[in-house]
C-alpha cells in the first residue's frame, strides 16, 4: 500500500515541479546558445520567446492516422496559432523536407485548409533513427492516403529535389538529415525557392545529438540567419526557428 501520493495527483507540487524544470531547461538551453556562439540579436529573441504563453488547443486532424514513432511536432503547434492565424488561407504551396511518418504534412493540410504540399524524404533514416524506416513510410503513405490530390511525394534527397525543383513555395519546413552541411545546404536551397513575404519554419534548432565540435543545427542556421539577416524577420525562435522573407 502506498502511504505517500505520487507528486502528479498532487497539484500545487505538480505544477513547481513542471515551472522548476521549465526554468532549468531554459538556462540549459540558453547556455546551449552561447556556447555555439549565437549572436546577441538571436539570444534576445529567444529570452523573448520563452515567455510566450502557450495555447492547448488539440485537433482532430489525426484521427484516423497511425504512427509508430513519438509525437516530436505538436509540441510547436502553438507558435502557428500565435504568429500564422491570419496566414490560414493564404499559404498554398508548402513544401516539407523531411516527412517521416506524416505527422507534419497532415497538420499543415489541414490548417493551412488551401494548400498543398510537397513531402522530400529518402525514408532511409539516419543516425539518431532506430525505428525500421520501411515502417515509416508505410505509415507516411497510409496517413496521406485521403489527401493524395494534395500531395506530391519525393523519395529522393532535398539535393536532388532541389535540382529539378522549379516551384516557389509560401512555406518551407526544414526537418530532413540534421548534419551541419546538409542543413546549410537545404537552408541556402530553401531561400533560392521561397517567395516573398514566404515562411521558414526550422526544426530542431536546439537538438544536440553531435557532440559541438562537429556542430548541429544550431551552427547553420544561425550563420544562415546572420547571412540574410537584411531579408529576413525571424518571428519566433525556440526550439524551432520561424522566419519571414522580406522580398
Amino acid at each position: 500500500m502506498r502511504i505517500f501520493p505520487k507528486i502528479r495527483e498532487i497539484p500545487v507540487v505538480y505544477k513547481l515541479k513542471i515551472i522548476i524544470k521549465n526554468k532549468k531547461n531554459f538556462i540549459y538551453n540558453l547556455i546551449f546558445l552561447i556556447r555555439n556562439k549565437t549572436p546577441l540579436n538571436t539570444l534576445i529573441k529567444f529570452i523573448k520567446c520563452h515567455f510566450f504563453k502557450k495555447d492547448d488547443l488539440k485537433y482532430n486532424f489525426y484521427n484516423h492516422a497511425y504512427f509508430t514513432d513519438l509525437d516530436w511536432f505538436s509540441s510547436g503547434i502553438s507558435l502557428f496559432n500565435k504568429f500564422m492565424q491570419n496566414e490560414r488561407g493564404a499559404i498554398k504551396n508548402i513544401l516539407e523536407i523531411g516527412s517521416y511518418e506524416g505527422r507534419s504534412a497532415i497538420f499543415f493540410l489541414n490548417y493551412f485548409n488551401n494548400s498543398k504540399i510537397t513531402c522530400v524524404d529518402t525514408w532511409m533514416g539516419s543516425h539518431e533513427h532506430v525505428r525500421t524506416m520501411k515502417e515509416i513510410e508505410k505509415n507516411f503513405d497510409n496517413n496521406l492516403k485521403t489527401y493524395e490530390n494534395k500531395l506530391i511525394k519525393h523519395k529522393t534527397t532535398s539535393d536532388n529535389f532541389f535540382l529539378e525543383n522549379k516551384l516557389l513555395f509560401d512555406l518551407i519546413y526544414i526537418d530532413g538529415l540534421h548534419t551541419y552541411d546538409q542543413v546549410k545546404s537545404d537552408l541556402e536551397n530553401a531561400y533560392k525557392f521561397l517567395k516573398p513575404k514566404g515562411y521558414l519554419l526550422i526544426d530542431d534548432y536546439l537538438w544536440k545529438f553531435y557532440p559541438i565540435s562537429k556542430k548541429n543545427v544550431i551552427n547553420s542556421a544561425n550563420e544562415f540567419m546572420k547571412k540574410y539577416n537584411n531579408n529576413l524577420e525571424a518571428i519566433y525562435i525556440s526550439t524551432q526557428v520561424l522566419l519571414k522573407k522580406k522580398l
